[in-house]
């Protein structure tokens, strides 16, 4: 016996209203496993269990550190933040001996001003390609208004990643400024 379209769709959007509950349901499980962990590691931390606290901490935010320097970081006021920029950039800040710092390129002048540079430039480029946009959106024929909107959204996506690059590597330069 076959099954009518409607009834077809029907099944589709059961079936995908079970899938967005089982996710829904997924990520509230993640989220309470999360914050048991998080109470055993508090619980590790008063008990000063070195071996406990080093593999929550793993568990917890993905970063392997010494047992000192986890001591050192959850005590910092700045903690939620370290802990983003670990795990963001590993390559370019680290935080060992207690210290939040630039290391492996991050250290490299270099290689710090050509990144400020892609990413200025980045923004420039973005910015001048929205303005061309707008431009042939106000000013264009109908084959240009379809251009213009077609380079609008990939231009403003583009100043919108720029910027909020630009916001996280000045967090990251106070952060380490303030360590230092």
């Amino acid at each position: 016996m076959e099954i009518p379209e409607i009834g077809n769709l029907f099944f589709g959007l059961i079936a995908s209203i079970g899938t967005v509950v089982a996710t829904l349901y997924n990520v509230g499980q993640v989220r309470k496993i999360n914050a048991e962990l998080l109470a055993s590691f508090e619980v590790a931390l008063e008990k000063q269990n070195k071996h406990s606290v080093t593999e929550l901490f793993r568990l917890i935010h993905g970063l392997r550190m010494n047992y000192s320097d986890i001591v050192v970081l959850v005590n910092d006021d700045n903690c939620s933040k370290i802990i983003f920029a670990l795990k963001k950039t590993p390559g370019i800040v680290s935080f060992e001996n207690g210290q939040f710092q630039y290391s492996g390129v991050g250290k490299i002048r270099l290689f710090m001003m050509v990144d400020r540079f892609f990413r200025w430039g980045g923004l420039a480029l973005s910015a001048i390609v929205a303005i061309f946009a707008l431009w042939l959106l106000a000013f264009g024929g109908s084959g240009e208004v379809i251009a213009g909107i077609a380079l609008i959204f990939p231009a403003s996506i583009g100043i919108g990643l720029s910027l909020r690059s630009n916001r996280y590597d000045k967090m990251v330069s106070s952060l380490v400024s303030n360590e230092t």
